[in-house]
């Protein structure tokens, strides 16, 4: 072929070509032009995604891991010693720790363990995904999404956090999104040792124990610190499986993923094999299995003010620190009191008591503190039902609710040396389980006739004591012992006068509490109450010295909480307190009251009696109690059976109760260094006679002299201005305060001369008292004879009451 020829064929070739190139090229750009906005938008749908997820992370996911790792309150002893820590429900116990106080052994167990590329990762563990999807499409024995996880550490702690316990163990793809979603974002926003810190505080290690420093103390007893290699590599182990490695179940088990945990140490080079070797011939040594309580009754005492102040969700995740008052030295010495004298009581050589159970309430009275709370001998004998807290059960105080009622009737007049007839006597009234009428039963001694109220107060008598509330009123008695902090007896329509010889319904530390505003002259003491309702108390005694939370907010300071309050007349609360420090006015009713109440040091102490006696009979009895103090503490004991079962009928206060109060009360004297000190005599007291008798009067007020035995009309009234003191025989001095009294007639104690005595002015009806009829003024010696005394015949006809007063039965 000519070469001119071949030369054109070439170029026809090539205009062919171009003309096919030019017809291709839009087709090209329109394809390039797809890909690239596929990608665009399939980017903005990722980009719209991804921020749609992120909007469902909280935005301070800080927040949520601080809250979640506070953990229940930890309830400690003034002193600072733990006396217990309360678990969450689901997750048991926790103990927050900083990573700088994790062994670094832990810390390289879990990488190793858990996800050998933590440090390196963006908060997904790509490899695993990987090896995950594999594993999901191509094992033949599990379906799409159903093999192993591949999560990383980011991952797992997103899962346990951010995700709802209803989803968080589904295998799907919108929820592996949001969670690989949200482990981006925390691991962009946040260090990895943050993120590491979080993880080892939350996960759970199995036994009830929620992260590393939960599980460290429940399975050996040491601090997440202190771990050794083997007990790390241990713990590091458990979180894959805490049921199938639980060491106290199946210790074979556990040693083996222990081995397995040292041996991928050992891969990852942060051990080296003779140190891994080393580990597994270490004995792990595992620590009981048990919950340490002391004082159980406070704690679970002290979780009810808790859960009050600060609602339920704060104390079972607010990682609360919580200083009681509790001293827990005298805690021990208290139940070890209560433990051995009533064991001693239940022995036949101790009278066999019937009583299995007893409680004691000890308070200081300068700062209204509760120092013990013994709520039973044992709390762990179901066969006395020691769960339950006698403490702050509402029980009824027998006669030792007398003081309450003698303080109302001092407001109206009465005072220590006014006279009163102890002899059978019938009430009208309407309380008294519907009976028209209600008869006083006999004291503990025979009846008594014509006494002053300190020597019927002093023994325990039940008359006189039945006359106050009626004198007072019942509706007055129930409100001086709201006024003294009883918060029960809401029900007043329900009492009545038999309210003054036990028949109120209260409990040992609302009691003890009543006490100690006695010793600190009316004065209530201690913090304020929240949400007190009217006409109750506005004070509580504290239990509570300072509460934190887990970031060490000050919740609660009882420097800030603490108030005062004078609740009661200081000169009306000292005359109570002058009557039951007076040894001389329990004689008849006491064989030997200095050393029955007193303490090895004769220091002063004020005390009554209490006993609770059956429904059916008075010679039944339900449990004992006694209340003493000394100007600085106050301490209450309860001794019965918390099923209100009776006990031995020969048992009484002084035989059981008063025993246990008289040792714990010298212990701690002993324990606490309180100094010998009087009772402080206030300013509104002042000192004349009556009825023959010194005694404390209340500057200004009035002073009632004697009951008038026929209409019970108390009448007589002492003039507010004091008469010139009769002359003083030679050489004689009046007795000071807080010396025996000598009665009109009598001799004085040894060593002692009575004061001189003023014959009384005549009685004269009293304005402004309830009326009984026409009332019948009847003059009265200076010194009321005392009739013999001798309780109705049996058989004799029912005297009938004079509405709306009383009137004595008639004597043979």
């Amino acid at each position: 072929m000519h070469q001119s020829l071949r030369v054109r064929q070439r170029r026809l070739r090539r205009l062919e070509r171009g003309a096919a190139g030019g017809r291709a090229m839009p087709a090209l750009v329109v394809l390039l032009a797809c890909t690239v906005g596929m990608l665009i938008s399939g980017g903005a749908v990722t980009l719209a995604l991804y921020s749609h997820l992120i909007a469902a992370l909280p935005p301070n996911p800080e927040v949520a891991f601080a809250g979640l790792n506070m953990g229940p309150a930890k309830i400690y002893d003034r002193h600072g010693t733990l006396l217990y820590e309360f678990e969450d429900e689901t997750e048991g116990l926790r103990n927050p720790v900083k990573l700088r106080d994790i062994s670094p052994y832990l810390i390289q167990a879990t990488i190793a363990t858990e996800d050998a590329s933590f440090y390196h990762n963006p908060g997904v563990n790509v490899r695993g995904l990987v090896r995950a999807g594999i594993e999901n499409f191509i094992t033949a024995d599990t379906g799409l999404l159903q093999g192993s996880g591949g999560s990383s550490i980011t991952q797992q702690l997103v899962k346990n956090v951010f995700i709802p316990p209803e989803e968080r163990y589904e295998r799907n793809v919108a929820r592996k999104l949001k969670e690989s979603v949200f482990s981006l974002e925390l691991t962009r926003r946040y260090s990895k040792d943050q993120i590491l810190e979080w993880y080892l505080n939350q996960i759970y290690y199995g036994n009830r124990a929620s992260g590393v420093g939960a599980a460290a103390r429940r399975y050996f007893g040491t601090t997440a610190k202190d771990l050794t290699l083997a007990q790390a590599a241990f713990l590091a182990g458990l979180p894959q499986s805490p049921a199938r490695y639980d060491p106290y179940r199946n210790r074979a088990a556990a040693i083996a993923r222990q081995h397995e945990v040292l041996d991928l140490m050992v891969r990852r080079g942060y051990i080296t094999r003779e140190q891994a070797e080393a580990a597994k011939a270490e004995e792990l040594v595992f620590a009981e299995n048990k919950v340490t309580l002391l004082a159980p009754h406070w704690v679970f005492y002290v979780r009810d003010l808790l859960v009050s102040l600060f609602g339920l969700e704060t104390f079972r995740s607010g990682g609360l620190q919580v200083i009681t008052t509790l001293d827990l030295n005298l805690q021990h010495k208290a139940e070890q009191i209560v433990e051995e004298k009533i064991a001693y009581y239940e022995s036949p050589r101790g009278g066999n008591c019937r009583c299995h159970n007893g409680a004691l309430v000890a308070i200081d009275n300068e700062t209204g503190q509760i120092l013990v709370m013994v709520g039973s001998r044992d709390y762990w004998r179901a066969d006395i039902e020691g769960e339950n807290n006698n403490a702050i059960a509402v029980k009824q105080p027998g006669s030792a609710f007398k003081p309450i009622v003698y303080l109302a009737a001092f407001e109206r007049g009465w005072t220590p040396g006014t006279i009163v007839y102890d002899q059978p006597t019938r009430f009208l009234s309407r309380y008294e389980g519907g009976r028209p009428e209600y008869f006083i039963p006999q004291g503990p001694i025979s009846w008594q006739g014509p006494m002053t109220v300190r020597d019927a107060l002093g023994n325990s008598m039940n008359t006189p004591a039945v006359k106050a509330a009626h004198f007072a009123g019942v509706d007055a008695v129930i409100d001086m012992a709201h006024r003294m902090g009883i918060t029960t007896m809401s029900d007043r329509e329900t009492y009545g006068v038999s309210i003054a010889t036990g028949g109120a319904n209260l409990t040992l530390l609302d009691l003890t509490f009543a006490y100690s505003v006695l010793a600190n002259n009316g004065e209530m003491r201690g913090v304020r109450a929240r949400n007190p309702r009217p006409g109750y108390r506005e004070i509580d005694p504290a239990a509570i010295l300072r509460v934190t939370d887990g970031r060490g907010r000050v919740l609660y300071d009882y420097a800030q909480e603490q108030a005062r309050k004078q609740v009661v007349q200081a000169g009306y609360a000292y005359q109570i307190t002058d009557i039951l420090k007076d040894n001389n006015a329990k004689r008849r009713t006491y064989t030997a009251p200095e050393w029955q109440f007193g303490m090895p040091d004769k220091r002063p102490v004020a005390a009554k009696t209490g006993t609770q006696q059956g429904p059916k009979s008075v010679r039944d009895v339900l449990a004992t109690w006694n209340f003493g103090y000394i100007p600085q503490l106050t301490v209450g004991v309860w001794v019965g059976n918390a099923d209100n079962s009776l006990v031995n009928p020969n048992l009484t206060s002084a035989s059981s109760s008063l025993l246990i109060w008289k040792e714990f009360m010298a212990a701690a004297i002993d324990m606490l260094r309180l100094p010998p000190k009087e009772f402080e005599v206030p300013p509104d007291i002042e000192w004349r006679y009556v009825n023959g008798h010194r005694e404390p009067l209340v500057r200004g007020a009035k002073a009632l002299l004697r009951e008038d035995a026929r209409s019970g009309i108390t009448t007589g009234q002492l003039p507010t201005t004091p008469p010139r003191p009769s002359p003083l025989a030679e050489g004689q001095e009046a007795p000071q305060p807080g010396e025996p009294r000598g009665r009109a007639g009598e001799p004085s104690a040894p060593g002692r001369t009575p004061g001189p005595v003023e014959a009384p002015p005549i009685p004269q009806p009293t304005p402004g008292l309830p009326s009984a009829g026409p009332a019948v003024p009847t003059p009265a010696p200076a010194e009321p004879a005392a009739p013999g005394p001798r309780p109705a015949p049996a058989g004799e006809p029912p005297c009938r009451p004079q509405p709306p007063l009383y009137l004595p039965c008639p004597r043979r």
